[in-house]
């Protein structure tokens, strides 16, 4: 029975890495603990969620740490001691770093920490010495284990899936539905990474003939690969042309692309390096002058966040634009000047993210401090910060400068960091820090502007009206109809199909409603129709009554036989000024019901 066992589950192989990764063993299955306990209710989640995803990054993180430092010590030859003494001690670090953030610097920091601990791992055991052919071979038995045992897992926790869902059916077995929770999570939690760790090569030093690139790795760097590098160089090159013509700035949005084709192309140079010298024409051009052709993108790249910082301030994603131009910039030139080894390319970027994640010069404090910045010296242009202290504009604040006043508001209250501005505030104010950004703006004197609002024209606000709420029955009497609520959308000049509603009763009787350039009309065949001016009636309702409080709105007319009441729910318009200086409005839309008698 047990030579059958180990057939089947590679014992002996497992134990060998068990005792090779120890704590990494021990953080995966804490990992897969707290899963457990989450899934079937031992411990409350909505109450302790806050400790509890703590808990979680620190397992992942000691999984992946824990392999780095083992990786490490065996590639400088360490003892138990100091290889113990580096795990722990740094580990330790990480728990207080973990416990002492935040939960969107903490979000921030798992997204960076990961990434950089697993470019760690590529390059941990080569830092003090090792070949390029070595670091490669190294990292495709590596990589290759980690894509092998993802799929593994997610195979593993499909067919035990399947197979109980079958007992299941033809049994009559009732397997609860945690249980599917708990496979999925041993699957990808425990299998998978004790599965990948056991791809991890024990010796790190490898003759030519043995570091030789698969035959489907060839195929999809000679044919796929390289092939997408020159097309995306010709293409990036060709607007490069276009800018110099036309001396124009390049747009904001070429950084990430930029960023898409160096990882791209550094992929392809890190995955092809085995055949640099025999692969197809494309790959063979791509190791050559790959490097040398990045320079410009880099420094396109560069204009380009520049000038979306020098308007819009540091955001947690320019960091990252940023760092990857620094990192493209620094391979461009050492690779064109002079072949570093391939571990800079990893090791480096590896540093960089760490430095992104962790301390004062991470991305979220430095978002923080540049987006406060930009707040202060807007608010004291505009007047509103004297002396310290946040008071009323005194002129009109221009359309641009609320809106990038009311989006850094909202951009320190998701991060839970709108109390940095509590010293600008009146001391009455301090007493209740609780303020939103829509509070704040109204403090300074203009309304909040949402980031998706466009100025179109000098449009200065949106006006809202809403109808009292019905409760009740609605009073229908004297009228044979009611056309349900209806919602009218407008933009500009345009409406979401002028048709807006039609209803048919009896055969020879249909009843419509019909929007066009500001009025409604109601028809009913063979009786008449009635339009009702609705954007006039909305611009005296607004002048009648700024308070903005709900209040009934109706329209009602007849002629002949035929009598209609609108009844609206709500207006939605915006508010501008004309070239003259006059201020006009312009629905955007609106809802109304309609009570409708034609028989007299």
């Amino acid at each position: 029975m047990g030579v059958y066992l180990k057939k089947i589950i590679p014992l002996d192989e497992l134990k060998r890495t068990i005792r090779r990764f120890p704590l990494s063993t021990l953080c995966s299955l804490a990992l897969f603990v707290l899963l457990v306990l989450s899934i079937h209710d031992f411990i409350d989640i909505t109450e302790k969620a806050d400790l509890f995803g703590r808990l979680m990054v620190i397992s992942a993180y000691g999984f992946f740490w824990f392999v780095l430092a083992r990786l490490f010590s065996e590639g400088n030859g360490w003892g138990a001691v100091s290889q113990h003494a580096l795990g722990f001690g740094v580990f330790a670090i990480l728990i207080l770093v973990v416990f002492l953030e935040t939960g969107f610097s903490l979000l921030w920091m798992l997204a960076l920490m990961v990434p950089a601990l697993l470019l760690g791992i590529s390059a941990a055991p080569y830092l003090n010495d090792g070949d390029d052919l070595s670091f490669w071979f190294y990292n495709s038995q590596v990589w290759q284990g980690a894509a092998v045992s993802i799929l593994a897992g997610l195979l593993w926790g499909a067919g035990i899936s399947a197979a109980l869902a079958s007992v299941d059916y033809l049994f009559g077995v009732n397997v609860a539905g945690e249980f599917y929770a708990d496979l999925w999570s041993f699957a990808l939690m425990v299998f998978a990474p004790l599965y990948a760790l056991s791809w991890v090569p024990e010796r790190y030093q490898y003759r030519e003939q043995d570091c030789h690139a698969p035959p489907q790795l060839a195929f999809i760097l000679n044919w796929v690969l390289a092939p997408l590098i020159a097309v995306y160089m010709l293409i990036l090159y060709a607007y490069f042309i276009k800018i110099a013509m036309v001396q124009e700035l390049p747009r904001g949005q070429l950084s990430y692309m930029v960023t898409a084709f160096g990882g791209l192309g550094v992929l392809t140079y890190l995955a092809g390096w085995p055949l640099r010298d025999t692969g197809g024409p494309l790959l063979r051009l791509v190791h050559r002058f790959f490097f040398p052709a990045l320079f410009v993108p880099v420094v396109m790249q560069a204009l380009s966040i520049y000038q979306r910082i020098d308007q819009y301030g540091v955001t947690e994603q320019r960091y990252v634009v940023v760092l990857s131009v620094v990192w493209f910039g620094v391979l461009a030139l050492g690779y064109s000047i002079k072949k570093p080894p391939l571990k800079m390319i990893t090791g480096l970027l590896a540093i960089m993210l760490v430095v992104a994640a962790l301390g004062p010069f991470s991305a979220p404090r430095v978002a923080e401090r540049s987006q406060l910045s930009r707040l202060e010296t807007l608010l004291m242009v505009n007047g509103i910060l004297v002396e310290g202290k946040i008071s009323r504009a005194p002129e009109v604040v221009s359309f641009g400068d609320r809106k990038s006043i009311s989006s850094i508001l909202t951009f320190l209250q998701r991060r839970n960091k709108l109390g940095r501005i509590g010293p600008w505030l009146p001391m009455s104010d301090k007493q209740h820090p609780a303020r939103t950004p829509q509070e704040l703006t109204k403090e300074m004197g203009f309304a909040y502007i949402s980031h998706y609002e466009r100025r179109q024209g000098r449009h200065l606000e949106m006006i809202n009206l809403r109808g009292q709420s019905i409760v009740g029955a609605l009073d229908v009497s004297g009228f044979d109809y009611l056309i349900p609520q209806q919602h009218v959308h407008c933009f500009n000049n345009g409406c979401s199909g002028n048709r807006v509603w039609r209803g048919r009763w009896q055969a020879d009787e249909v009843i419509s409603a019909t929007y066009e350039k500001g009025r409604l009309s109601i028809a009913v065949a063979g009786h008449g129709e009635l339009v009702f001016d609705v954007q006039a009636y909305f611009d005296a309702e607004v002048e009648k009554d700024i308070s903005r409080e709900p209040r009934d709105f109706v329209l009602e007319n007849s002629e002949g036989d035929l009598r209609v009441r609108l009844i609206f729910l709500n207006f939605n318009a915006r508010k501008y000024s004309t070239g003259d200086g006059a201020v006009k409005h312009r629905l955007q839309n609106f809802a109304f019901r309609a009570l409708v008698s034609y028989k007299g």
